[in-house]
């Protein structure tokens, strides 16, 4: 999908809150995503964007990264996004290439990747972050969907969130109503609400959020994002990406990311918010 369908998305949609100051101006040509990533990164930023032909064949995608600090790029959305996501979360960004790189070098590029490669991948492609109280994420552990969704909905106020994986944001262009994420709780003792007392503070918090639904939760604040990123970079481990550290959320069951939940039976699709399996 070519990086010029961002000009037509619906960017006051609440989900893209955090990312859309990062975008093109609408009807600015980009000629080249590489090009125009290495014009707007962050000077501090750890890596550089070069042409998806510079990657050897003979080596992996991760290790070229690890190796050389940078990021092979095509012209289309997906990596387009990739890049976002390391201007945004540097840190996690390299602690997952540095992973991934570690494993490659330990067990090659074969076939048979192991838990914590298919676990890295699931989070870089399709992660999501939430800060939610204790008996919110218990109903969204136990897909207990009416629970999460309707029972505890004023919850979603005191919550959090933000879509990480450059797959998942890429499907957020032309969003549809099974989406599912994969999401990776962050404490509570991670970026604490502060009180507003700027004007300035309090508009901005509003127009992160579905103005038309009260109970739509709250995108993560810059200086938040930051605390994230250096809480992930020490969090995921070898060790804890064995545990698959994530649980799937349907993203659009969200107060306020979707159109239709007033509607009566938004919550009833069985074919979107499945009941569990039962065991035995």
């Amino acid at each position: 999908m070519p990086i010029s369908v961002l000009n037509r998305i619906h960017l006051d949609a609440p989900y893209w809150s955090p990312w859309k100051t990062r975008f093109p101006a609408p009807q600015q040509t980009v000629p080249s995503v590489h090009a125009f990533l290495n014009d707007h990164r962050p000077a501090l930023l750890p890596v550089n964007f070069v042409p998806q032909e510079i990657l050897p064949d003979s080596m992996a995608y991760e290790t070229y990264i690890y190796e050389t600090g940078n990021v092979p790029t095509r012209d289309g959305l997906h990596d387009y996004f990739n890049a976002l996501c390391w201007f945004t979360f540097p840190n996690t960004k390299t602690r997952l290439n540095r992973l991934q790189a570690a494993q490659i070098k330990q067990a090659g590029v074969g076939d048979t990747r192991g838990k914590t490669r298919d676990a890295i991948t699931i989070i870089d492609e399709n992660g999501f972050f939430i800060q939610c109280p204790d008996e919110l994420w218990q109903a969204l552990q136990a897909k207990q969907w009416q629970t999460a969704f309707q029972t505890l909905r004023p919850l979603w106020r005191q919550t959090r969130v933000i879509a990480f994986g450059h797959a998942l944001l890429e499907k957020l262009v032309t969003p549809y109503k099974a989406i599912t994420a994969h999401a990776i709780r962050i404490p509570d003792f991670i970026g604490p609400c502060r009180q507003k007392t700027d004007p300035d503070e309090r508009v901005a918090e509003v127009t992160a959020k579905d103005q038309t639904d009260p109970d739509t939760p709250e995108i993560f604040s810059e200086a938040a994002i930051q605390q994230v990123d250096d809480y992930l970079a020490g969090f995921l481990t070898e060790q804890t990406l064995q545990t698959k550290p994530f649980i799937p959320l349907q993203i659009f069951g969200i107060p306020g990311w979707h159109e239709e939940q007033s509607q009566v039976g938004f919550y009833d699709d069985n074919k979107v918010f499945r009941t569990p399996k039962r065991s035995g």
